[in-house]
Parts: structure tokens; sequence; C-alpha cells
């Protein structure tokens, strides 16, 4: 009778090997893709240019129409006077902290359920063709 642990590949075994590329490359191709842009700003995103582009003290009031909170609006801001109004410079910051959410996940996934499951959690949060599009079309 074979126990779970008999199924689970070993350390160093070529299966092992395996899946720690196959997460590699389902890691690395996730997180490129949030940073990948082929189109032009929607009239969301160019709206949330605009009212991050105001000076910083007429945001909150730009925003009381909107209904949204001011400190991505504020962050963006500045965000754009380092990087500029480009589509790739303002998709970038909401690329950037979804990327920065990655090593949050995992620390959830072990706590929750240890190693394999933080490893399942950032493959699933990095691959999830949901976070790369949420994260590619920000608050607006």
């Amino acid at each position: 009778m074979h126990t779970q642990a008999d199924a689970a590949p070993k350390a160093g075994s070529r299966d092992s090997i395996s899946y720690v590329l196959m997460g590699a490359i389902g890691l690395t191709t996730g997180v490129a893709l949030r940073f990948w842009t082929r189109s032009g700003l929607w009239l969301d995103e160019v709206l949330t240019v605009n009212i991050a582009a105001l000076p910083v003290r007429h945001i909150p009031a730009a925003l009381r129409h909107d209904g949204a909170p001011p400190l991505y609006y504020v962050v963006l801001h500045y965000w754009m006077a380092v990087f500029g109004k480009g589509n790739l410079a303002v998709r970038a910051f909401s690329s950037l902290t979804s990327v920065v959410s990655l090593p949050f996940a995992w620390a959830a996934g072990r706590r929750l359920g240890g190693r394999a499951c933080a490893a399942a959690t950032v493959v699933l949060m990095a691959t999830s063709p949901f976070a790369v599009l949420s994260t590619r079309r920000w608050p607006g």
C-alpha cells in the first residue's frame, strides 16, 4: 500500500526538478505579463492619470465624485513625477505593487499550509489570468 509520502517526489529527483522548473517558468511569465502593454490607455485609466496629475491637495476633491480613496492616486502622482505619464510608466506602478505582493502571498501560504502551499499560492497568484488582467486594469 502506497502512502501519500511515497507519491510525493523526493528532493533532487527528476520530478522534483521538473516541478520547480515549471513553477519558475510560470512565475517568470506571470510577472513579465504584468508589465506587457500592447494598447493605449483605456478611458478609466486616462481619468486616473488625469486625477493623479493634479496637484496633491486637489486630488481628494476630484475623487469626491468618484468615491475612490485617495492614497493610490497620491502615490501614483509621485510615481508619474519620477517615471512619466506614458502607458508603460503608469501601468508599471500597478504591476510593481502586484509583484511586491507575491512575497506576502508566500508568507500567508506558508503559514497556512507549509512550503508546498506557499509555492502553489505564489505560482497561482503569478499566473492567474484574472490577477494578471486586473493588475493591468488598475482603479479608475
